[in-house]
């Protein structure tokens, strides 16, 4: 049941927290997308969205737009995917935020491999590296998953399969 989450969002909300209240309406997004209610989960995506407009740079802010990212790359809107992508990957690097520039390599990377850009294999990679130097292994096994998806994709059966063996053994 997502309304204790939600109420939740709502305190945030009237104690002027907006960036938390962003970070939980992600949460919101992610179990609403695993429960395959896609439509509630971008009312959630959206609403995360206007929450963080206009905040500062931030942890938190890098990790709602990496997750916007995300979740636009699975709804299939691969430019704005690659565009907010983008931004989040910005602020992270700005910060130092390792983990969320790996985060956000990853989905700037299958955004570009949707849209026919090959350089985003490099993008993938380059999240793979990133999150391996920053012991970030939930990262790393995300990343070698989507790029081994994306090289399976491209018919690069044995490199995809050696990922996902690598990826199963972390």
């Amino acid at each position: 049941d997502l309304t204790v989450l939600a109420a939740a969002c709502d305190e945030l909300l009237a104690c002027g927290d907006r960036e938390t209240a962003a970070e939980a309406e992600i949460s919101l997004t992610e179990a609403s997308w695993l429960r395959g209610d896609r439509d509630r989960s971008m009312g959630y995506l959206e609403r995360a969205r206007e929450l963080a407009e206009g905040l500062e740079p931030s942890r938190a802010n890098a990790y709602v737009a990496s997750s916007v990212s995300r979740f636009l790359m699975l709804f299939g809107e691969d430019a704005e995917a690659l565009r907010v992508g983008r931004e989040a990957l910005a602020m992270a690097e700005q910060l130092g935020l390792g983990e969320l520039r790996a985060h956000a390599l990853n989905y700037v990377g299958v955004a570009r491999v949707h849209i026919g850009d090959p350089g985003g294999i490099d993008d993938l990679e380059r999240s793979m590296a990133v999150a391996a130097q920053t012991s970030s292994l939930g990262e790393l096994c995300r990343s070698m998953f989507n790029l081994g998806t994306v090289l399976w994709g491209q018919g690069q059966l044995s490199r995809a399969m050696a990922l996902v063996e690598q990826m199963t053994e972390l």
